[in-house]
């Protein structure tokens, strides 16, 4: 295993987060052996640090965390002197804590990484975890295998959970916040308050370019079968950048706080088969909902964008399932049959069901806010998958075009092909 510097002693990190020793080995001995299973399936030989150099940018420019580009693209009277002046001193001091610590490991991907502690912090300081068992606190961590998906194990050492993030989901959801950009209407900073987001228009005309990117996102994460080194085909569209923004970081508050409440239950110790995998999966969603609708409240003062933005990280889920199933086996008669997680489409349906049961604490004008944006992605996205379905079938005829290999374990998993109906079938009510 390669040498990390000053391996021998303790590193703090932030968050009041301290990485023994052992805890820095056993997650570098993952990342190499994931680096180095990637570099043998590209071509680049078994040195893992020869593939980190190929797919792993470079860290966050400084001028990442300035207003300017803000303020070209809403002009700099959307904001007043001071109100810029707070947004760049609170980028100066999220700089100033997270990107000036050392990473953990040499195979740490130094954007994700920093992204996801920010996230962590804002996600244990929710009242939903306050006088919650997490102790110890949980150590966070990338993989780079592409799978939208996370794993929390246990270092042996020091009993300290350790959740590693699967690189390509914060990268998936990037790239989706991408493409939402372009395929839902602009968003000024005054539509995001809940009087204004019930006005939206229900109907909108993409541009042609929302389509194509949308297609060609989903087809290149199937086939390549990771999305680290890929880039989206297109940048945020112009003039929406705060929605991209705000929906990507609410996003991931409620990935984030799903996994932690994950942690949170294994600590709990609950009885053995209390409770199934896939009630935990459910269980685990409303955990992030309440997480990310808190955060909003707090930050937004309204719970809508939060609850908005679980709900389409669940559709960017349930988006590349059925990608990934239509390009392995070339027709929609799928039954998603994965033993520990339902399919992204039963999940939204069952966070929408809570929500909506949730009703009588929310404001007539909450509610509406919410169903508005719901019934306007819906539409939207809905409108995307018609043109992207035929097109990834074309892709798979003309093209032979398949799932990448490293896809292969999920597919046998989680994927049963079923008989299509017939006309016998079919029943009349």
């Amino acid at each position: 295993m390669d040498e990390v510097q000053d391996q021998g002693s303790p590193l703090e990190l932030p968050g009041s987060r301290v990485w023994t020793p052992e805890q820095r080995e056993f997650v570098q001995t993952w990342q190499e052996r994931a680096y180095r299973s990637l570099g043998e399936s590209r071509g680049w030989g078994s040195d893992p640090l020869t593939a980190f150099r190929q797919l792993v940018p470079s860290d966050l420019p400084p001028e990442h965390f300035s207003s300017d580009p803000l303020q070209r693209q809403h002009g700099a009277d959307s904001l007043s002197a001071e109100e810029w002046a707070e947004f760049d001193r609170g980028g100066r001091a999220i700089r100033n804590k997270y990107m000036s610590r050392p990473l953990p490991t040499p195979y740490e991907h130094p954007h994700l990484y920093r992204v996801m502690e920010m996230t962590f912090d804002a996600v244990i300081g929710a009242s939903v975890f306050q006088g919650k068992p997490l102790d110890p606190l949980p150590l966070i961590a990338t993989l780079p295998r592409g799978d939208v998906s996370a794993q929390i194990l246990t270092e042996p050492e020091t009993d300290v959970p350790i959740v590693f993030f699967e690189q390509g989901l914060f990268l998936y959801l990037q790239h989706f916040a991408i493409l939402l950009s372009w395929a839902l209407p602009p968003f000024s900073p005054e539509q995001f308050e809940e009087s204004a987001l019930a006005r939206l228009p229900t109907r909108h005309t993409m541009p042609p370019q929302a389509s194509g990117a949308f297609a060609g996102t989903l087809y290149g994460y199937v086939v390549s079968g990771s999305p680290i080194g890929e880039r989206v085909p297109i940048q945020v569209f112009p003039g929406n950048q705060l929605l991209a923004a705000m929906v990507l970081t609410y996003m991931e508050r409620f990935i984030m706080a799903h996994e932690l409440s994950h942690v949170l239950s294994a600590r709990s110790d609950p009885p053995p088969g209390s409770e199934s995998d896939r009630e935990q999966e459910f269980s685990a969603d409303e955990a992030g909902a309440d997480v990310a609708m808190d955060l909003a409240v707090e930050g937004l003062g309204s719970w809508v964008v939060g609850y908005w933005a679980c709900d389409l990280a669940l559709t960017a889920i349930d988006l590349l399932e059925r990608a990934l199933g239509l390009l392995a086996f070339g027709h929609f008669h799928l039954r998603f049959v994965s033993p520990t997680h339902p399919p992204g489409s039963e999940r939204r349906a069952r966070l929408r069901r809570r929500t909506a049961s949730l009703a009588p604490q929310f404001s007539p004008q909450s509610l509406e806010a919410a169903n508005h944006l719901l019934a306007m992605s819906d539409a939207l996205l809905g409108r995307l998958w018609e043109f992207t379905a035929p097109a990834l079938l074309f892709a798979r005829s003309q093209r032979a075009a398949t799932p990448s290999p490293l896809w292969n374990r999920r597919i046998e998993r989680d994927y049963k092909a079923v008989p299509p109906p017939t006309s016998e079938s079919k029943t009349v009510s």
